[in-house]
């Protein structure tokens, strides 16, 4: 409970509440693909991608299956310590946002880092479990 406050705080302090506009008839298209790290990676031309510039995370990896990605990345920051919560909580909304709003999975390479980050469309709230 006191995650799903946080990120609402968040949220509302970041100005962005407001959630996809979804089409309700139109069936979401079903995307399935793997990318490591090399050319093809380094070419991904995808909003999630300059997410993670901005924020000087270096991807290593993407999986797509049935529309939920997994990236598999290196923090520049420990992200499992309190001073990092704020930077962390603000990437992972951005991504969110930049992907979709399309629940995914996030990695951290070397460090073990992981979270998983939900969006809830009724209530316009993000959700992070640790991995």
């Amino acid at each position: 409970m006191k995650k799903n406050f946080e990120a609402l705080l968040l949220a509302a302090a970041l100005g962005i509440l407001a959630g996809p506009a979804l089409a309700a008839d139109a069936p979401p298209k079903v995307t399935n693909y793997s990318m490591k790290e090399g050319a093809e990676l380094s070419s991904w031309s995808h909003p999630v991608h300059d997410v993670l510039k901005k924020y000087g995370v270096v991807l290593k990896s993407v999986t797509v299956k049935d529309n939920y990605a997994t990236f598999g990345v290196k923090f520049p920051f420990d992200p499992s310590t309190g001073p990092n919560g704020k930077k962390l909580h603000e990437l992972l909304f951005e991504i969110l946002k930049a992907n979709g709003w399309w629940d995914y999975a996030i990695r951290g390479e070397g460090d073990g880092a992981g979270f998983e980050v939900q969006w809830d469309k009724q209530k316009k709230l993000m959700t992070i479990d640790s991995l």
